[in-house]
């Protein structure tokens, strides 16, 4: 199973990502050092994220595709 936490040290979009599975959101750490939570993700799309972005694909690119304007999400910071 996919780790919780995921530095995107590559990217040129994303610090960071990270799933809270208690209550399905997920936070992403922007470059922008903006931090989003995104609301009501189902573990099936982090995991997809998280091995997507683990082989090497972009974060940037997932994130457009499967997340941006698709869920809900609170700015945090």
């Amino acid at each position: 199973m996919a780790g919780n936490y995921l530095p995107t040290p590559g990217s040129g979009t994303t610090l960071y990502l990270k799933y809270h599975s208690e209550n399905r959101e997920l936070e992403i750490g922007f470059k922008t050092r903006r931090v989003y939570h995104y609301l009501e993700v189902p573990l099936r799309v982090w995991k997809k994220y998280y091995k997507d972005v683990s082989g090497g694909g972009s974060s940037g690119k997932f994130f457009n595709l499967h997340i941006k304007e698709k869920y809900e999400f609170i700015r945090i910071a």
